[in-house]
């Protein structure tokens, strides 16, 4: 997330003060403190016997690569909603969050840091087709994994594999 120049309240000219122990723009005039909290988003480890369901994505970032079904949250929903939305917007499955495998720190050039929830979801139904942010979407045994872009990702699916 790109610093504010001008305050998105009062329009008054931000500074950069020491707050809270960092660095921050704030506003002199109205008070405001421009914080740059992570971007909160819901991923899904959905497997199929000893086999994990990946998307390629079709848009940046990861463009053409494989990843677990993911998106950001919406407001209003809990990552247990966004993790069902996510999956049935990407694979055509209708998914049950199960377990939550873990919290993870995906840092992003045009997002700052995203916290994705990933969690292990069981089919309900639907037929595994590519559709939304997705180009294609397959089943991968676990011992031949394509090159995954997101360590959050990588690390969850290691996660996953010690647990279950």
């Amino acid at each position: 997330m790109a610093d504010f120049k001008f305050c998105p309240f009062c329009s008054n000219e931000m500074s950069r003060s020491k707050i809270g122990g960092s660095y921050r723009r704030c506003c002199r005039r109205c008070g405001y403190i421009q914080y740059k909290n992570p971007i909160p988003a819901s991923a899904a480890i959905v497997t199929v016997e000893n086999r994990i369901i990946l998307v390629k994505r079709k848009f940046k970032p990861g463009k053409g690569r494989w990843a677990l079904p993911s998106g950001f949250m919406e407001s209003g929903e809990t990552p247990e909603e966004t993790c069902e939305r996510e999956v049935s917007e990407e694979t055509g499955l209708s998914v049950e969050p199960k377990k939550l495998i873990g919290l993870y720190r995906q840092p992003s050039k045009f997002y700052g840091d995203v916290l994705v929830a990933v969690f292990w979801a069981k089919i309900k139904g639907g037929r595994l087709r590519a559709g939304d942010d997705a180009q294609e979407a397959e089943i991968f045994h676990f011992d031949n994994l394509p090159v995954i872009p997101f360590d959050c990702n990588r690390r969850a699916i290691e996660d996953f594999l010690k647990i279950r």
